[in-house]
């Protein structure tokens, strides 16, 4: 998930997801791949085996403790949450749980766990392995490094019965509060001495459809099908992650066959491979996008200030100036090639009922003469150089950015 502060948002674009894959097979429940065409290949991939390329950076696979995009992929495969997120418009849908309600203050919710579910290993999924997850990150620090801000507003968590679990707030919120935690087994990460250190990286334990049976740094990560998962076995029995160092090296993987599936691809590698034999191209609105985070300067919970932004960013008129100098349009046509769609807010297009119209009074666009006003009016005047000062100092700002980057990863 991409996150940025409200003051930092001046101009994104949301990217197409530009994806490429071959002989991909359907997914048990919403673990769901469209299927390709098969690939020629001297050495052929097993039927039941997808192969996915990837070069993302693995910490662990501790879902306690990771929060980097590959580990937290597999996550998702492994473990499953109180609810979930419906894949199409992102509204809440039963997880681990197939009821909630709450109490008339907004304070108290209560769910109802699905009934006779199992862990990967044959023991029974109840009511107290969910209040085990969320007391362990409520009382251990340790536990609490990825996701401890989901339950800083709880008071207290219950299972009264194996088939209920009840969450105290210490405030009435919005959210679901059983959203983006993973639910681990007590009876395995209860005997585990250092749960805070532990890698958890082969023979993992868990009750999503695919569990993580080995992983090898810099080399691979694979996950083998649940035979216990609630919604039936996967109709895949395997998925493997392979890495390669760069985005390059994963074109000339899908077009030798080596990987079934490759995700993040520039326009320039995507257009490349558009006449490639026994590859299917996959052009669609990603979940993503790419923006220019502003850093004005923060405060910290006593309002000591601290950061290392030009003190001109504190000003609005200059925020909004630069948003106004961006040709959101030209980066869109001549550098992402037509692949992206212009983005009104850090919410995508591909959320119709989230993501702001485009008509809505709020949205600026490219306009070079606002843009000059907006600084006239900061005080900040166009030198004999071209370059705007005040008080005798260049407006100098400084950009940042990842040489490596491409177009950014799916989820």
């Amino acid at each position: 998930m991409v996150t940025q502060h409200s003051l930092r948002r001046t101009v994104r674009v949301s990217l197409r997801r530009c994806l490429a894959g071959i002989a991909a097979l359907a997914l048990a429940g919403s673990m769901a791949a469209s299927p390709a065409p098969a690939a020629a290949s001297e050495t052929p991939a097993a039927e039941n085996v997808l192969r996915i390329a990837t070069d993302g950076f693995v910490d662990s696979f501790n879902p306690f403790t990771s929060f980097y995009l590959v580990p937290t992929n597999t996550f998702r495969y492994m473990y499953e949450n109180l609810v979930a997120n419906d894949a199409k418009d992102g509204s809440v849908t039963e997880g681990l749980a197939t009821e909630w309600n709450t109490d008339s203050e907004g304070k108290v919710w209560t769910y109802t766990i699905r009934p006779d579910m199992k862990w990967s290993d044959g023991e029974p999924l109840t009511s107290k392995d969910v209040a085990w997850t969320y007391n362990q990150m409520m009382d251990n620090d340790e536990m609490a490094v990825a996701n401890g801000s989901l339950v800083e507003n709880f008071a207290k968590v219950e299972a009264p019965d194996d088939s209920t679990v009840k969450i105290t707030l210490k405030k009435a919120q919005a959210n679901n509060p059983g959203q983006e935690i993973p639910v681990v087994p007590e009876h395995v990460w209860s005997k585990i001495d250092k749960p805070g250190e532990f890698k958890n990286d082969e023979k993992s334990v868990g009750s999503g459809p695919f569990q993580l049976d080995s992983y090898e740094a810099n080399k691979s990560i694979t996950l083998k099908a649940n035979p216990n998962f609630w919604r039936g076995k996967p109709k895949l029995d395997e998925i493997q992650y392979r890495y390669y160092t760069n985005s390059d090296a994963q074109v000339q993987a899908i077009r030798s066959g080596e990987v079934d599936f490759i995700t993040g691809l520039s326009p320039d590698q995507f257009t490349a491979l558009e006449n490639a034999d026994d590859v299917e191209l996959n052009d669609g609105n990603g979940r993503r996008f790419n923006g220019i985070s502003i850093n004005p300067g923060v405060a910290d919970a006593d309002g000591k200030e601290f950061g290392t932004g030009n003190e001109a960013l504190k000003d609005k008129k200059v925020r909004q100036a630069i948003r106004a100098g961006i040709d959101t349009e030209t980066l869109r046509k001549q550098v992402m090639q037509d692949y992206a769609q212009p983005a009104t807010s850090f919410i995508p297009a591909v959320y119709p009922d989230w993501a702001l119209s485009p008509d809505n009074r709020v949205v600026s666009g490219f306009d070079v003469d606002r843009a000059k006003t907006l600084l006239d009016d900061a005080g900040w005047k166009e030198g004999s150089d071209g370059i705007r000062e005040k008080d005798g100092e260049k407006l100098q700002l400084r950009f940042l950015t990842d040489a490596d980057v491409r177009a950014p990863r799916s989820s």
